[in-house]
């Protein structure tokens, strides 16, 4: 019986005690055994690109087919960059920077939503539960606030 091995990224970074040493992880210790766990952590972030702009990370490859040309497989990323702290931040967001991929994806595509082809991206990366009650607590105001007038 053979059993499944798996291999990514993830797999060399915990290999090589990526995890073991950051402080955001509950299990951080030092090399002596010191816990290193600080708690939550708000920073480092990504923020992305206010137009939604993405690098071609893997060229898509042309299969010639009986219908034509065929490119499969690109694969590509939202343009990010990583926030080390609140003032860089702020300053980021006054450019229009994106705190979560799905507003730089509708500000590239112009609807909200996902967009062609990134449905299961979005679906993946989709807004906490905590952001989703954020946002209906102020919806919630604003109609009340508008009931009044």
């Amino acid at each position: 019986m053979s059993t499944l091995q798996r291999f990514t990224i993830y797999d060399v970074m915990e290999k090589n005690g990526v995890f073991r040493i950051n402080p955001a992880n509950a299990g951080a210790q030092s090399e002596d055994g010191t816990v290193l766990y600080s708690g939550p952590v708000e920073f480092p972030k990504m923020l992305y690109h206010p137009q939604g702009l993405e690098r071609v990370l893997v060229p898509a490859e042309i299969i010639s087919t009986p219908m034509g040309p065929k490119y499969s497989a690109e694969q590509r990323e939202i343009i990010f960059v990583l926030v080390p702290n609140a003032l860089e931040e702020s300053r980021l967001l006054a450019e229009g920077w994106h705190q979560h991929p799905s507003d730089a994806i509708a500000a590239r595509t112009g609807k909200p939503g996902p967009a062609k082809g990134m449905g299961d991206v979005v679906k993946l990366q989709a807004k906490s539960l905590a952001d989703q009650m954020v946002e209906i607590a102020e919806l919630k105001a604003k109609i009340k606030e508008l009931e009044e007038t």
